[in-house]
């Protein structure tokens, strides 16, 4: 969200001239004007995931590469209405 403070310092306008997008999914963003487009991944999951791969590490192992699933939300920040 400190992009849309920086843009507004700018005299940017989001989504006009600039697109603005997220990658946490933050409670915030659809609350911001306009709201914030993002990507959603699971926060708890990937926590659970850190805290076992954490361990693993420490009992000697090598953790290979994981990901999760994830939404994308389309929201105001990068789309652009009306002429």
């Amino acid at each position: 969200l400190g992009v849309y403070a920086a843009a507004a310092e700018l005299g940017l306008r989001i989504p006009r001239d600039l697109a603005v997008a997220g990658f946490d999914g933050i409670a915030l963003g659809k609350y911001s004007l306009p709201p914030l487009t993002t990507i959603v991944q699971p926060a708890r999951e990937k926590g659970r995931k850190a805290a076992s791969l954490a361990l693993d590490i420490l009992n000697g192992a090598h953790p290979g590469h994981h990901t999760f699933d994830f939404t994308l939300e389309i929201r105001g920040s990068t789309l652009i209405t009306g002429g």
